[in-house]
């Protein structure tokens, strides 16, 4: 077993990770490293894993402690693990822009699994609460309101209507 296996198996205990399985010689795997280089400098290196497959070496991913199945279907494959289990493969463009929103999802998913909200967070979430709740509120009235006119209305309608047909009675 490699020292890179070893390491990724160490960090898949800790928490969030994501691993980047590329291989030897693929052509969309050279595209993808400047990018892949730029998100490990840019999150620290116990959430950023990569692991190369090469022909000389293919069994390297058999020594990984967590479900490599989606790898083997196209390369490069990228994918969430948490606490060891799969998460979610990447699917999508290969950019910086939205392989950062996938490793955001995923590594800040550990920090809301405790179920710690800061203080901010749960004074934003409370007052948009009851700005929807004054709003929703604010249109019950309007709606009583308009149905009031209408019945008013309708009255209003009804009585005219009866001192016609009285007139034309008395004529």
């Amino acid at each position: 077993m490699s020292s890179k296996v070893k390491e990724i198996n160490n960090s898949l205990k800790e928490g969030p990770l994501i691993i980047g399985y590329f291989m030897v010689g693929c052509h969309w795997c050279d595209e993808l490293k400047p990018i892949w280089k730029k998100l490990q400098k840019k999150y620290s290196s116990n959430t950023i894993k990569d692991i190369t497959v090469s022909p000389s070496n293919p069994t390297a991913l058999n020594g990984l402690n967590c479900d490599t199945s989606d790898t083997t279907k196209g390369f490069p494959c990228i994918c969430a693990y948490i606490n060891g289990n799969k998460q979610a493969c990447f699917k999508g463009n290969r950019t910086e822009e939205t392989l950062t929103n996938f490793i955001d999802k995923y590594v800040k998913k550990k920090n809301s699994a405790k179920g710690s909200r800061s203080k901010r967070q749960y004074k934003t979430t409370k007052t948009k609460r009851k700005k929807r709740r004054r709003k929703q509120n604010k249109t019950k009235k309007k709606k009583k309101g308009r149905r009031r006119k209408s019945s008013k209305a309708r009255s209003a309608f009804y009585k005219k209507l009866n001192k016609r047909i009285k007139k034309k009675k008395r004529n």
